[in-house]
C-alpha cells in the first residue's frame, strides 16, 4: 500500500503540493505603489520606470488591464482617500487637498466634482446626515 502511494505521488503531484501563489504582476506593483504613495505626485514616466517599461507602453498595458488611464486611476483613488477623509474627519478641504499631494484647492475641488458629481462641502454635509 505504501508503494502505491509512494507512486501516485508521481503520477498526481498537484495533489501533493499546494498549488504555489501567483507572482504578483507588473500592474499589481504600480497599483500598490500608488495606493503606498497616495500624498505624492507622480508622472507617467515614473510609474513606468517602476515595472522598467516605457511610458506608451505600461499605459497601453495598465489601460487593457484596469480600463483607465494610469494618471486617472492614481486621480480614482486619491478621490476615494479623500472621500474617507471627508466622512470621518472635520480636516478642512485646503488641508485635506495638502495632505493628497495637491498644490491647489481650486484644482481638487473641480476634481472632486468631476468625479462624484458635487463639492466636497456639499459630500461631506450629505454624508454626515446619513
Amino acid at each position: 500500500m505504501i508503494f502505491s502511494s509512494f507512486l501516485g505521488t508521481f503520477c498526481f503531484p498537484q495533489f501533493l503540493n499546494p498549488p504555489y501563489k501567483e507572482e504578483k504582476g507588473k500592474i499589481d506593483i504600480v497599483i500598490e505603489h500608488m495606493q503606498q504613495n497616495i500624498m505624492a505626485s507622480v508622472s507617467l514616466k515614473d510609474l513606468a520606470s517602476l515595472i522598467f517599461m516605457s511610458p506608451s507602453h505600461f499605459s497601453a498595458m495598465f489601460k487593457n488591464k484596469t480600463g483607465h488611464p494610469p494618471l486617472e486611476y492614481f486621480n480614482h483613488l486619491k478621490i476615494q482617500r479623500a472621500c474617507q477623509y471627508l466622512e470621518f474627519t472635520a480636516m478642512p478641504v485646503k488641508e485635506l487637498c495638502y495632505e493628497l499631494g495637491l498644490d491647489d484647492p481650486f484644482y481638487f475641488s473641480r476634481l472632486f466634482r468631476k468625479y462624484m458629481g458635487e463639492s466636497p462641502l456639499s459630500y461631506r454635509k450629505r454624508k454626515r446626515f446619513l
